[in-house]
């Protein structure tokens, strides 16, 4: 699409219409912002992940990277009423979710008060 653009800007321009080719150009420039754009933040996400005691919780978006962690015999989970998943350590509180949609937030949400309550079977399958 963007080929084609650029062909006929320059088509257009030979032919002494500039205004046609800037407008043209400025398309191009804003599919390809548009394409950056999407690519940045393709990775979007949360992943956790169970490991020594600990729940670790990554957090990216676009270019930011955020780390916590969490002690499982101290973690609280509910659902908060945003809708987004509550991780709750004392008066520390992290929101999680917000890339699930409401059924697969209840599935986690579900998963780990269940591994909370087992956590001896969390730490085997890790390993």
């Amino acid at each position: 699409m963007a080929s084609l653009a650029l062909v006929l800007a320059v088509f257009f321009w030979v032919l002494g219409a500039p205004l046609i080719s800037a407008l043209l150009a400025a398309q191009v420039l804003l599919v390809a912002v548009s394409f950056a754009y999407h690519a940045l933040h393709a990775a979007d996400g949360e992943t956790l992940h169970v490991q020594g005691g600990c729940l670790w919780v990554e957090q990216r978006q676009g270019l930011a990277r955020r780390q916590d962690s969490f002690e499982l015999a101290a973690l609280r989970v509910a659902q908060g009423e945003s809708g987004l998943i509550e991780l709750r350590v004392q008066r520390r509180c992290l929101e999680i979710g917000r890339w699930a949609d409401v059924a697969q937030r209840q599935r986690i949400l579900s998963a780990m008060r269940q591994a909370l309550r087992h956590p001896a079977l969390v730490e085997r399958e890790q390993t």
